[in-house]
């Protein structure tokens, strides 16, 4: 799957809470939180965008190590123009935008449009089954919360050791 994000268009819809004093921390966060999505949900590629600064080269590339182009792109309109020549070059990629001139343009080339909220959604859904998942040693699970966790009926055989004390916890010396 291909993800092309409209990187401002994201960062400031209302509901994105972003970490970050200045326009370059606020940047930096986004980049960190789509970069942990893109590898919990093993997206192939996803492609950032951002309306560059004077100074900087037009459609200047960064490649990250997560397998993430950022692309920064020189003029006004000149953001939405890359997202819309990307859509055509990667046909039927997910374009995340609520911006409608992109909309309209990229419908011609199969774009799947998540408007940022849709976005928002996804990211928050993927932390919860990230931290229903990310259990430490010290934590002291019970037996119960590992069939819950796992999906488990309740009828496995259990040791005799944790028949006696059912409440003891895995994890921790009683």
């Amino acid at each position: 799957m291909i993800l092309i994000i409209d990187g401002y268009n994201l960062m400031f819809f209302p509901d994105w809470q972003d970490q970050g004093r200045n326009l370059e921390e606020k940047r930096a966060d986004l980049i960190r939180k789509v970069a942990q999505y893109q590898e919990q949900q093993k997206i192939s590629k996803v492609i950032l965008v951002f309306d560059g600064q004077p100074g900087v080269s037009p459609y200047e590339r960064i490649i990250s190590r997560q397998r993430m182009e950022i692309i920064y792109a020189i003029g006004e309109g000149k953001a939405d123009e890359k997202i819309i020549s990307l859509s055509e070059k990667f046909y039927g990629a997910n374009i995340v935008t609520a911006d409608r001139k992109i909309i309209q343009r990229t419908k011609k080339y199969n774009a799947k449009i998540l408007s940022p909220a849709e976005f928002l959604h996804c990211l928050r859904s993927s932390k919860k089954e990230e931290k229903k998942y990310a259990l430490s040693d010290d934590q002291g699970i019970t037996i119960d919360e590992w069939l819950e966790i796992f999906e488990l009926d309740a009828e496995i055989e259990i040791p005799d050791i944790m028949k006696q004390n059912p409440k003891r916890q895995i994890g921790t010396k009683k």
